[in-house]
């Protein structure tokens, strides 16, 4: 999937800035190059894990096991 998303994401981008550059650009078609565009970054980085992700599983702590709040009360 991701080896047709980059060429989209390329030519979509392409076609967007060639289409920007025109006397008159039509905007319906710059429109549609925009979506096509943007979902396909959408696409992309979903499958890139976040920093959090790798920080937390590097540490050994699984991110089920953190806690906003000090319970350090309750067992007194």
């Amino acid at each position: 999937m991701k080896k047709l998303l980059i060429p989209l994401l390329l030519l979509s981008g392409i076609f967007a800035v060639y289409e920007q550059s025109q006397d008159k650009p039509n905007l319906y078609l710059t429109a549609i190059s925009f979506v096509v565009f943007m979902f396909s970054i959408m696409q992309i980085s979903f499958k890139v894990p976040s920093k959090k992700e790798e920080n937390t599983s590097l540490n050994g702590m699984e991110p089920d096991n953190f806690n906003d709040t000090d319970n350090s009360d309750e067992n007194i």
